[in-house]
């Protein structure tokens, strides 16, 4: 009978074992067991503290470099650029004047090699000379204030010379000058003055001269009472000029006479920048006077002619 019985037990559980899935055999692990398994778990706190972690992923390799785009939170990540060696000028910094004349829109600004001219103590001129190749320039820097008169005037072996005049800030004053010019100069700054020559080589004197406002180098003409002209008398030496102002009133017109005309030059400056020039005959006359303030008067005698004395009548008619 227990033979039966165990017969009839296994034909019922042998079947129902073979149709169940796989057993999964369930450990107890001991604290001694986990020791041995933590290399293939890894320590998150000891991975934490490792100065040179081992990435997981390509990603963990990639280092902020230039590539980074300014602007999404990185923007100190790139790599400051090295300076270059050659540096471009900032587009608000001024440039140099270059050896070449300078054009009527230019607004040339300081130059490095430039030579500085001195007045000694109590002098209102001074004179540089020196030597150009054909095609040459020089360039020379003196400083001068506001509303002061600056008469520049060269002469030179060869024909052809000239000069420019701007102020430090790039206000030119005049271009392609022969011979002399005078300038009221608009601002306390630096004034340069360019000398081109021609195609010839040549020698060549710089003179410049500031009149001082009420000294010996800048005269004013006053009319007597009731008035309507005045006459000064004077000499110039060879080569040299004198400096005359007087006010006036714009709409007035001003008869201007120097003689002997063919040895004097005269010219008249406003300040607004309006010149007038006298013929051979020394006459000058203004029909009408731009603005009220002062008018400039120099007159000049050639070094090719001796010392003269001259006679100067200037004239204001009654409106």
């Amino acid at each position: 009978m227990s033979r039966i019985r165990w017969l009839l037990v296994v034909l019922i559980v042998v079947p129902s074992v073979a149709k169940c899935d796989p057993v999964i055999e369930i450990r107890v692990v001991s604290g001694a067991d986990l020791s041995s398994t933590a290399p293939a778990t890894r320590d998150v706190a000891t991975l934490a503290a490792s100065p040179t972690p081992v990435p997981d992923t390509p990603e963990a390799t990639v280092t902020r470099s230039a590539t980074v785009t300014p602007g999404m939170g990185e923007a100190t990540a790139t790599t400051p650029a090295q300076p270059s060696t050659t540096p471009s000028p900032s587009p608000t910094t001024p440039r140099s004047p270059t050896p070449t004349r300078p054009p009527a829109t230019a607004t040339p600004g300081p130059e490095s090699g430039a030579t500085r001219i001195r007045f000694r103590i109590g002098t209102i001129s001074a004179t540089v000379s020196g030597q150009l190749p054909s095609g040459g320039s020089r360039l020379y820097v003196l400083g001068a204030s506001s509303g002061q008169l600056l008469h520049v005037s060269v002469a030179s072996t060869a024909s052809g010379m000239s000069f420019a005049v701007w102020g430090r800030d790039g206000t030119v004053l005049k271009l392609h000058a022969q011979d002399r010019a005078t300038c009221i100069l608009p601002s306390s700054q630096d004034y340069y003055v360019a000398l081109y020559s021609g195609d010839q080589a040549t020698r060549y004197h710089l003179s410049v001269t500031i009149p001082a406002a009420g000294g010996s180098g800048l005269t004013r003409i006053r009319f007597a009472p009731g008035a309507t002209s005045a006459v000064v008398e004077d000499r110039l030496e060879s080569g040299s000029c004198a400096y005359y102002v007087l006010a006036a009133l714009a709409g007035q017109s001003m008869e201007v006479e120097v003689a002997p005309g063919e040895v004097v030059g005269l010219e008249v400056l406003g300040r607004d920048g309006s010149l007038w020039s006298s013929g051979l005959e020394g006459m000058l006359t203004v029909e009408r006077l731009p603005q009220n303030g002062d008018y400039y008067l120099t007159l000049c005698a050639p070094s090719s002619a001796a010392a003269t004395g001259y006679t100067l009548q200037v004239t204001i008619p009654p409106k």
